[in-house]
C-alpha cells in the first residue's frame, strides 16, 4: 500500500498522473503526490485511492480561498462560511473512524 502526501507545488509543470497517466494540469499551490513515484495524482485517482486525502486538499483550499476573499471583512459571508462547513463535513464524513481500546 502507497502512502500519499499533500505537497506545496511552486511551479506549475504539466505532467502525468502516477497512477493512471492522465495529462495533469500544472498548477501552483497544494497537490497529491504518491510517495512511491514522488508524482503527482490526478483527481479521479485520488478519490479512488485516497478519498481522505482528498478531502483534506478540499478543505485546505477551501479555507485558502474564504481566507483570501474575506480578509478585508470582519465576518465573512454566510455562503463562505457554509462551504467551509460543507468541506469540514466532507472530511469528516470520510476520515476512519477511531475506536477506544
Amino acid at each position: 500500500m502507497s502512502g500519499y502526501t499533500i505537497r506545496l507545488v511552486d511551479d506549475a509543470k504539466e505532467g502525468c498522473c502516477s497512477k493512471c497517466g492522465q495529462q495533469t494540469l500544472g498548477k501552483r499551490g497544494l497537490t497529491l503526490f504518491a510517495d512511491d513515484m514522488g508524482k503527482p495524482v490526478c483527481r479521479p485517482c485520488g478519490k479512488k485511492l485516497a478519498p481522505t486525502m482528498i478531502a483534506l486538499l478540499d478543505l485546505a483550499l477551501t479555507a485558502e480561498r474564504v481566507g483570501k476573499g474575506c480578509r478585508h471583512l470582519l465576518t465573512p459571508p454566510m455562503e463562505s462560511l457554509l462551504d467551509l462547513a460543507h468541506a469540514a463535513e466532507n472530511y469528516s464524513n470520510t476520515a476512519p473512524t477511531l475506536r477506544a481500546g
